[in-house]
């Protein structure tokens, strides 16, 4: 049980790093393009697709 309590503060911080560098990437215009094709990809794709490319 502690052990489970443990990995999701674990979880929960690299959360919190990565907004926070998700953030700082944003300011960039040609990351915030990649940012925004990419979450355009991830929406559209459903999870047998990506299961039928990458196995």
């Amino acid at each position: 049980m502690n052990g489970q309590v443990t990995g999701q503060i674990n979880d929960a911080l690299r959360a919190t790093r990565g907004l926070t560098l998700y953030r700082s990437i944003r300011e960039d215009p040609v990351c915030r393009a990649m940012i925004v094709f990419l979450e355009k990809a991830a929406r559209q794709a459903s999870r047998e697709s990506l299961l039928d490319t990458y196995g």
